[in-house]
């Protein structure tokens, strides 16, 4: 029953989008977005100093060194995608509570004026089009994959739930171990606090809207 509710829930909620940047080097290339450094070294420090954590302590936790944590919360560190869910793992916060910023009530923004988050070597691109907060409690995703990207993802919080639509292409998830084919049109409801990939199985670019509710 809180499976259907939070489906529906989330649903609802599927099209309000929200602006997320971000600076990142992937292979030598640059890419330069909005501000997102600072709004990152920001939140990670007042969390770190909520929970009474020290840098060294927090390392431990997530499994990023001290020293990137300390370049980080300086605004001065450009994190992976990777390393960023290790930091929100570590700290017991949705990944969201990391890159949230103040925004209004109605705030409509296109795809096309969000800068994505590359990943797996550039081949596929995360926008966060609806960012987490305490009361929404979960956070929408589009994703852009090339042809055979292929990547892992990190374990997140205890009671993650994944909802996964695909809108062009088709996608191969592997979820604890169980495959799963995805084709246009269809969804999947999945636990995201375990071992799980993506890969686009398609001879063409998929793309896919991710809901991810937090506990």
């Amino acid at each position: 029953m809180i499976y259907n509710t939070v489906v529906g829930f989330a649903n609802s909620m599927y099209n309000i989008l929200y602006f997320f940047s971000n600076i990142l080097s992937i292979d030598g290339r640059i890419f330069v977005l909005e501000k997102i450094n600072e709004i990152v070294a920001n939140n990670i420090a007042i969390l770190r100093k909520k929970n009474r954590l020290s840098l060294e302590e927090l390392g431990k936790l997530s499994g990023v060194s001290k020293s990137m944590l300390a370049l980080i919360e300086k605004g001065d560190g450009n994190p992976t995608l990777g390393i960023l869910w290790k930091i929100a793992n570590g700290l017991g916060v949705p990944f969201d509570e990391l890159t949230r910023r103040p925004d209004p009530m109605n705030h409509v923004i296109k795809i096309s004026e969000i800068e994505p988050i590359p990943i797996a070597d550039g081949t596929a691109r995360n926008y966060s089009v609806f960012s987490d907060d305490k009361n929404r409690r979960f956070s929408v995703f589009y994703l852009e994959m090339d042809k055979d990207c292929h990547w892992n993802s990190e374990p997140h919080l205890q009671g993650t739930i994944e909802f996964f639509t695909v809108t062009e292409g088709s996608v191969k998830i592997i979820n604890d171990g169980e495959e799963f084919i995805l084709n246009k049109g269809d969804g999947i409801q999945f636990r995201g606090d375990v071992p799980h990939s993506y890969q686009n199985i398609a001879d063409c670019q998929s793309i896919a809207y991710n809901i991810m509710y937090n506990p």
